[in-house]
């Protein structure tokens, strides 16, 4: 009987949206008998859900770390493979005239505070509470010195997201793109709100059709400890029972990822026109949303910088109150299929 290993991927450039739509990793894993399904492919919401809550057996997802962090705190069994940083465009967003030029303007400024209030996870909330914090960081403010308004989010993210038969479809197309930020984008050209902060896709469609501008940058550091966020770094996780049951599977899957992310430097139209459908962006818009280095940032790592960054995302979830159990990466990390897909890449 075909096992299904069931597959999500965030609407941020990454190696298994490559490796999915390359078809592949899909050929190599029919050979073992097993399918490779996208959740996009399920009419069911609790299906669909496994995306923020990992609730599905045999388990692959690539995308932000809010998510599965947050899972791994309520219990469920999950091993982070690699870590990516990309270099997304992001930053706070004001109106033409708002007088925001920097950091230090937001003092006393009204930022939108969104609520997923039917989602298991508000990953959002937490994108936009640390993005924030970095600008706050800038002008050596806190949050008692800006006024947060609360923008409510009656829908929920699945009851949004696409519906297909392809088994390499993604969960969240262009129409669900061009929607993420409805509700807090109304805000602002109601004059609810002063400033929303955005980034990567959501922030180049945003502000294309809102005419915001970006007052204030959080695009510069090079240094990633100081864009840690929901998509830096971003994680590629397994659920524990494939894992344990089928390592060699894990294996094949973290090889093909490797090997996409390698070829998309030497394709880089190709890869774009992937990650533009992924990201719901038109291929000419892409560079705006990701950075001009798009390609060199898809290889997945487990470097002291990345481990270290995503140690301050876990310190800054606890504090705000988005994890309900402590972490260890120790336990988090499985870092064997991944030293081996890099020794085969080398040897190939």
């Amino acid at each position: 009987m075909t096992r299904t290993i069931w597959t999500t991927r965030c609407p941020i450039p990454n190696a298994l949206s490559i490796a999915s739509a390359r078809g592949h990793l899909t050929a190599d894993l029919a050979k073992h008998g097993v399918s490779l399904q996208s959740l996009a492919t399920s009419t069911d919401p609790a299906v669909r859900q496994s995306h923020f809550v990992q609730s599905q057996p045999w388990f692959v997802r690539q995308g932000g770390n809010t998510p599965p962090l947050v899972s791994a705190s309520r219990g469920k069994r999950i091993k982070i493979l690699g870590l990516t940083c990309s270099s997304q465009g992001e930053g706070l967003y004001a109106l033409p005239g708002s007088g925001i030029t920097s950091a230090s303007d937001i003092r006393g400024k009204r930022i939108s505070l969104p609520r997923q209030i039917h989602d298991p996870v508000d990953f959002w909330q937490a994108s936009v509470r640390h993005g924030v914090s970095h600008a706050l960081a800038q002008a050596n403010l806190t949050e008692d010195d800006i006024n947060w308004v609360d923008v409510i989010i009656e829908r929920t993210y699945v009851s949004r997201a696409t519906d297909s038969t392809d088994a390499a479809k993604t969960l969240w197309d262009s129409s669900f793109m061009l929607g993420h930020q409805r509700e807090e984008a109304a805000a602002l050209l109601a004059g609810r709100v002063d400033l929303i902060y955005s980034a990567g896709s959501i922030a180049t469609l945003t502000a294309g059709f809102t005419g915001a501008e970006r007052v204030v940058d959080l695009s510069r550091p090079v240094d990633v400890l100081k864009r840690v966020s929901n998509s830096t770094p971003a994680l590629l996780t397994t659920t524990a029972d494939l894992y344990e049951e089928r390592p060699e599977l894990v294996d094949l899957l973290v090889r093909h990822v490797v090997e996409s992310a390698h070829w998309a430097q030497g394709h880089r139209a190709e890869a774009r026109r992937i990650i533009g459908i992924e990201t719901g962006l038109p291929e000419d818009l892409v560079e705006s949303g990701w950075g001009s280095d798009i390609e060199e940032r898809l290889v997945p790592g487990l470097e002291a910088s990345q481990i270290t960054a995503l140690e301050r995302q876990i310190d800054f979830l606890s504090r705000q109150g988005f994890l309900e159990g402590t972490l260890s990466l120790d336990d988090l990390i499985a870092p064997e299929p991944l030293a081996r897909a890099i020794a085969y890449a080398e040897e190939g």
